[in-house]
């Protein structure tokens, strides 16, 4: 994850404040690289670093599986909705389907986008709400007729500071920004 995240942060220009998960990128990207072939699967794995695919699943479920401190909540939901009329291979239920929910503790289903975008939509919504306790419950679907796969990363972390911030640590001071310098309380 570590090396990704490198690469990932190198490609951004630096002139806007950006908060991201660089987990939650590469596990979308990594769950496109399970079902991938090919150049295609080659071309992500060198983008993500991975050397043994075995061996980034296994690592991708120790992290997710590995306990948290006393007052810290970490949890994941993994999602992808698959147009059904795509021809699925053969093992996609034992290898695809199995392998992304041991891993990623992914939901895989079917959806019919092209008859039925705005069912999938709310259906999508109603899992996000449902796969975050609530946290995030006004979740839009953004997939259409045109969709082919629509894969959902969402990611709650909630933890306590060691050291906790003493409010009368503030001090006002000179900020200096991209878009000028200013006085604000640090």
């Amino acid at each position: 994850v570590g090396h990704f995240n490198y690469r990932l942060f190198n490609t951004l220009d630096g002139k806007e404040n950006i908060f991201y998960s660089p987990y939650s990128i590469l596990s979308a990207l990594a769950l496109v690289d399970m079902g991938a072939d090919g150049e295609t699967k080659t071309e992500l794995e060198a983008a993500l670093g991975i050397e043994d695919i075995d061996t980034f699943k296994s690592g991708i479920k120790a992290y997710l599986d590995r306990p948290t401190a006393d007052g810290v909540e970490l949890s994941a939901a993994n999602g992808i909705w698959i147009e059904k009329s795509l021809k699925l291979s053969d093992g996609f239920e034992t290898g695809f389907k199995a392998d992304a929910g041991k891993y990623f503790k992914a939901d895989v289903n079917t959806a019919d986008f092209k008859h039925k975008a705005n069912k999938v939509k709310k259906e999508i919504s109603s899992w996000v709400k449902d796969s975050t306790n609530g946290f995030i419950a006004d979740y839009e679907a953004v997939c259409d007729k045109n969709t082919i796969v629509d894969i959902i990363n969402a990611i709650y972390f909630y933890g306590e500071w060691m050291l906790p911030f003493n409010a009368s640590d503030t001090f006002e001071s000179e900020f200096r920004g991209i878009k000028g310098d200013s006085n604000v309380k640090m």
